[in-house]
């Protein structure tokens, strides 16, 4: 099935995904010493902001920041996979004139 909506979905629900490995992966790892943070671009520019990366308290505002955008990601995957089963729902109900 060709649709853009469906396809622009499956893409941020993958994406969401990735975020969450990611973001789960720089919280298990913070407080190894010597360890870097691998950020998505928007990541890196919203934590540059808050911190500069030689600062002591990077760590502590590293895994402030990836508990929040953890949190944030999830709900926004959540929304996107409850818009996706409503699509499909929708295109159920269109294949079988609405009956169950």
């Amino acid at each position: 099935m060709i649709d853009p909506v469906v396809n622009g979905l499956e893409k941020e629900i993958d994406r969401s995904i990735r975020k969450h490995a990611l973001y789960s992966y720089n919280i298990a790892n913070v407080s190894t010493p010597g360890f870097s943070p691998v950020l998505f671009p928007e990541d890196r520019i919203e934590l540059e902001k808050i911190v500069p990366d030689n600062d002591e308290m990077f760590q502590k505002v590293l895994l402030e920041q990836m508990t929040t955008n953890m949190a944030r990601n999830r709900n926004r995957q959540n929304a996107y996979i409850s818009i996706y089963k409503k699509r499909f729902e929708v295109y159920r109900q269109v294949a079988t004139l609405g009956k169950k």
